[in-house]
């Protein structure tokens, strides 16, 4: 598996290298990025699928252009011929994630922003807000983001949407292992969450045990200057 991390230090492309973009993303998406009102989203929206694109030639020797997209029952996208690799974007405030892999696989970064904990027991478990609420008042956010992700990333993995309430499943945090209680349909499920983003929560899940120790980082500019090179 691998985990590839862009931090978009500036929101704006230039006008030759977006109508690039747009040849090589899919119809899908490419009319997706048209419809969003704000620069800020078109780009989080094209880096994603880019970043998917950029991880498979790099380290699967698929190029830029051979790759399809089509989407299961929920929605969920996958890649067509190739139904042996999974991927999986997100994306919150300047960083785009994306991770691909021969598991089936989710992932989530959220911004750690203030929030009304409130929510939490809306959505969470018991055990879960119990979590949250006996950390130091300081640590609560963040403790909160970090079990959202974790969900959140199941939930994608699934690829089964909102069917899934929340508050289904929890997950128990020791330090950095993390303990998950749930249903079990066959799949073993592993989950991992970072700290490598000042200032966001990221997490993955798999049912494979290969989540990597490390995420890929690059910012915005290094990724186009990739990019043109495989163009």
């Amino acid at each position: 598996m691998k985990i590839a991390a862009v931090y978009i230090d500036h929101f704006t492309l230039d006008v030759q290298f977006f109508q690039q973009c747009m040849k090589i993303l899919s119809e899908e998406r490419a009319k997706r990025v048209v419809k969003l009102h704000f620069a800020e989203d078109q780009i989080r929206s094209i880096i994603g699928e880019l970043l998917v694109r950029l991880c498979l030639q790099e380290d699967w020797g698929i190029e830029l252009h051979q790759i399809q997209f089509d989407y299961n029952e929920f929605g969920k996208p996958r890649l067509r011929h190739y139904p042996g690799l999974h991927f999986n974007i997100s994306h919150s405030g300047q960083w785009v994630v994306a991770a691909v892999g021969e598991s089936t696989l989710g992932v989530d970064v959220e911004q750690i922003q203030a929030i009304d904990l409130e929510i939490a027991e809306r959505f969470f478990s018991a055990r879960e807000t119990e979590y949250i609420l006996c950390q130091p008042p300081t640590n609560r956010l963040t403790a909160f983001y970090r079990i959202w992700t974790l969900k959140e990333s199941y939930i994608k993995a699934v690829g089964k949407g909102l069917s899934i309430p929340l508050d289904s499943f929890s997950f128990e945090l020791v330090g950095n292992c993390v303990r998950w209680n749930g249903e079990t349909t066959g799949e073993q499920w592993q989950f991992c969450t970072f700290q490598d983003l000042p200032g966001y929560a990221l997490s993955i899940c798999s049912d494979r045990v290969d989540i990597p120790e490390t995420i890929q980082k690059m910012t915005l500019s290094q990724l186009q200057g990739k990019l043109r090179r495989n163009w």
